[in-house]
């Protein structure tokens, strides 16, 4: 069932029928707004630690995190497809050789792994420069923020991983994120899609697990087909209305 902060659109379900370029402008505007209305008097900072871009451009889109254009920093994992390990990794590592050009190959990073398909023609062009100076200040931007935000901080990651991958991961995480940032008051808060149960590791207070199942199977959230219907509309409001909570709980 749709949740009720639907109504403020006055939409009802359709069957998975793909919503027009109008009806989802309307209805996105309108539920952004209230979410940033609801969040309005909390200052917090969001940092997304991946998988994918969903984090960054799902929050955004929903209200819950400002867009570049109003002032956010673009983070070295806002824009990149990574495991949560090769994540870890970096921030383990301080990013050391993240943009040295002989492991920056054809939209991929040989030292730490993962992808970048926003990035692949700048990986590609003239030994990496482009790449290696957006990234070089995408590291700068999220070190300022971890170390200089005056607001609570919220480490966000959501994933479909399962069983001993999702354990490894998180646990690496944790480890990794109280080993460099102990002296930072953080929350890290990860999001799973497919109905794993919390690892041990979640305690939820610093480390905060939330279940929000992808509406099936297939589902592909870049892909209008899934995202412009009333599965996908109903996902993305299940989304933001649990990292909301939290924040209110939290910030």
């Amino acid at each position: 069932m749709l949740y009720k902060n639907l109504d403020i659109c006055g939409k009802s379900p359709k069957g998975g029928i793909l919503w027009s370029s109008e009806e989802l402008a309307d209805f996105i505007g309108k539920f952004s707004a209230n979410n940033a209305r609801d969040l309005s008097d909390k200052k917090y900072k969001i940092i997304s630690l991946g998988d994918c871009c969903f984090t960054r451009q799902m929050l955004t889109w929903m209200g819950i995190k400002p867009s570049k254009a109003n002032g956010e920093l673009t983070h070295p994992f806002d824009l990149s497809a990574n495991s949560l390990s090769n994540i870890a990794d970096c921030i383990y590592n301080d990013f050391k050789h993240f943009c040295d050009p002989e492991f920056i190959k054809n939209n991929t990073h040989t030292l730490y792994g993962g992808s970048y398909p926003h990035d692949e023609s700048d990986m590609i062009e003239n030994d990496a420069a482009k790449f290696r100076i957006t990234y070089l200040r995408r590291i700068s931007n999220f070190y300022e923020d971890v170390y200089y935000t005056k607001s609570s901080l919220f480490f966000i990651n959501v994933n479909e991983s399962r069983g001993e991958e999702l354990v490894n991961n998180a646990e690496k995480m944790i480890a990794t994120l109280h080993t460099k940032f102990s002296n930072i008051n953080y929350k890290f808060v990860m999001v799973n899609g497919v109905g794993e149960k919390s690892p041990l590791a979640f305690d939820g207070e610093k480390n905060i697990y939330i279940n929000c199942d992808k509406p099936y199977e297939e589902y592909r959230w870049h892909e209008s087909k899934h995202l412009h219907t009333d599965a996908g509309m109903e996902y993305a409001c299940d989304f933001s209305f649990k990292i909301k909570e939290v924040l209110k709980k939290y910030a």
